[in-house]
């Protein structure tokens, strides 16, 4: 299955991506993370899949419910007539049939035989067989497995800054898994990406500030690190080892619209390598539809001996869908991990090192308003004449360059990306929206060289020979 994905990000700069990338939705000083306050304005993360559209986005709090509607009295009037018509029905045909079931028992008796009818407690005793629960330990197999897995999940809050922390006010939540026991967690990168200030709180409600250690978007893993108080012991998940099979029990853990951190969930693994597209990026996941929703990104799927078999990243979300949701494979999970616990980063993974913004007609007024992007207006608009002869500026929708200082380099001979470049091309990929970008970027490595074709000044055309960077390495 392969679907067009579409991602909504606020205020995003991230240098340990492919690129950095802004969008003009504001978030009332809130960073990108992953969601959901059920009843507040926090922004809500999941990916998500649109039936009606045919796309994955992120997406939003449930609608409320349509207000009631007032009965009238003449509608109680009538209704009271039908119960009493009914209740006199019910009373006559009721006699009736009592009078001949009593009758038939009468005659041939609730046994098959001739005779009298046996008193109730006589037929209960005679045909009813009452067994007795004792058993104390209501333990199942599924129970067992989320005992032990349960320590290992921990709830992700992220925060603009110390300030929002305060009043409790984080800009996004979601979910961990202990990967070691001396305080490294793997959650997903689209809940942490661009985040200032990250909250961990373990199972038993201590809470511990975290630092990124390293993150990949190609397949949205991250990496965290805790330092735990001395005496405190980490449970990290338990890894499976075997290989998985079709349809097996799974239990998801996790921490669903941010604020239900603890919550488990069953299913089956209902497809063992589904190859989906988010936000541009081919993805091979694991398929279950044990109940996901946002907020469990980044937490744990494991199998019924607790033993962990993915990360869970995403779910389809649509009227007419129920029960599709997927977690990135153990496997890529350790592989990835590992390299960004040991490095910091994925080798290989380019870095185009331009942020840029996506201007739409929506969001436009938003982007050039002060403390933004108002220098971005003169390269984004254009003055048109209607039929009257008045003049007025219009805007120009495109993806346009605000930053370009992380560019590695530049090959021999080629022009330099300026501000307020409106990208066309990047590759051979016609640019349209952020998801392009990435999308084009994911067949080429680092130190490779990409051609970026750009309209500069709304009237020329150039081609910049960029020589991709490194995603993720720290710079001195």
């Amino acid at each position: 299955m392969s679907s067009e994905f579409e991602k909504n990000e606020n205020n995003i700069e991230n240098e340990d991506n492919e690129f950095a990338v802004q969008n003009g939705e504001q978030d009332n000083g809130k960073t990108a993370g992953e969601n959901h306050d059920v009843s507040n304005d926090r922004p809500e993360y999941e990916y998500g899949f649109d039936s009606r559209s045919g796309t994955y986005s992120y997406s939003g709090s449930a609608a409320g419910s349509e207000p009631k509607k007032k009965k009238t009295g003449k509608g109680r009037g009538a209704l009271v007539a039908a119960l009493c018509i009914c209740l006199v029905l019910s009373c006559g045909l009721g006699g009736v049939a009592g009078f001949l079931a009593a009758s038939f028992a009468k005659n041939i008796g609730v046994d098959g035989s001739a005779g009298e009818t046996p008193t109730p407690s006589a037929t209960v005793e005679k045909y009813t067989t009452i067994i007795e629960n004792t058993a104390t330990n209501q333990e199942t197999a599924v129970s067992k497995a989320a005992a032990a897995a349960h320590p290992s999940v921990v709830i992700i809050n992220v925060y603009a800054s110390e300030e929002y922390e305060k009043v409790g006010q984080p800009s996004g939540s979601g979910s961990g898994v202990i990967w070691t026991a001396d305080g490294y967690i793997v959650t997903c990168n689209h809940v942490v990406e661009n985040a200032n200030l990250i909250k961990i709180t373990l199972s038993d409600g201590s809470v511990y500030s975290a630092d990124v250690v390293g993150t990949d978007s190609k397949t949205d893993i991250a990496v965290l690190k805790i330092t735990p108080a001395a005496g405190t012991a980490l449970t990290p998940a338990v890894i499976r080892a075997s290989d998985l099979v079709l349809a097996e029990t799974v239990i998801a853990i996790g921490n669903p619209l941010g604020v239900l951190g603890g919550t488990v969930t069953t299913g089956i693994l209902s497809a063992l390598e589904r190859t989906i597209t988010v936000e541009g990026q081919s993805m091979t996941l694991l398929q279950t539809d044990a109940a996901i929703n946002s907020g469990n990104s980044g937490g744990g799927l494991f199998d019924i001996n607790g033993s962990l078999i993915g990360i869970v990243n995403a779910k389809s979300v649509g009227t007419n869908v129920e029960g599709i949701g997927f977690a990135i494979p153990i496997s890529t999970v350790k592989e990835i991990a590992n390299e960004l616990i040991s490095k910091g980063y994925v080798t290989g993974r380019p870095l185009l090192g331009v942020s840029v913004v996506n201007v739409t007609s929506e969001n436009y007024s938003y982007i050039f308003s002060a403390g933004y992007y108002p220098e971005l207006e003169k390269y984004a608009t254009k003055t048109v004449r209607d039929g009257w002869g008045m003049t007025r500026k219009t805007v120009v929708p495109g993806v346009y360059v605000v930053d370009s200082s992380l560019v590695s380099g530049y090959e021999s001979g080629s022009d330099s990306l300026m501000y307020g470049d409106k990208l066309l091309y990047v590759g051979e990929t016609e640019v349209s929206d952020l998801t392009d970008v990435k999308s084009a970027l994911s067949d080429y490595k680092a130190g490779e060289t990409i051609s970026v074709t750009v309209l500069r000044n709304q009237t020329t055309t150039i081609i910049v020979k960029i020589i991709l960077g490194q995603a993720g390495e720290k710079k001195n």
